[in-house]
């Protein structure tokens, strides 16, 4: 068993791209996903899955993708209505290259409190990618 930082509610076609053996760069503006994502290193080893969040549970699938590079970008976008007001955001964003390891599925939910780091751990992997 291993534990990791879990990413959730990804599309299922980015992770068919990961599963193709490819490094992949998947941009995260999920607030949820962004803590997760944020801490998190180059080396790391992730959990990633389709399932949302707050639905994650024992024996859900995913892969495990290993990190190849991480970039927090703090974006600032403004907007305005000439006379009535001027707003302007800042959107926080976490991009990380990923590479598949292997498939896994969730053995145990340890922190998935909101605000947190999402923590699962998942199964050992039975056939990890040799490259």
């Amino acid at each position: 068993m291993m534990q990791m930082v879990g990413i959730a509610g990804i599309a299922p076609e980015v992770i068919g791209e990961l599963k193709k053996g490819r490094a992949r760069t998947v941009e995260f503006v999920n607030a949820q996903n962004v803590i997760s994502a944020a801490s998190v290193s180059v080396g790391d080893p992730i959990f990633v899955s389709t399932v949302p969040h707050e639905d994650l549970t024992t024996g859900d699938a995913g892969i495990v993708a290993t990190v190849t590079a991480v970039s927090v970008t703090m974006q600032r976008m403004s907007s305005a209505a000439p006379g009535i007001y001027y707003e302007e955001r800042e959107r926080l964003s976490v991009r990380l290259q990923m590479k598949f390891a292997c498939t896994s599925h969730i053995r145990k939910v340890v922190e998935r409190r909101n605000c947190h780091v999402l923590t699962v751990e998942v199964a050992e992997c039975s056939c990890p990618r040799v490259r």
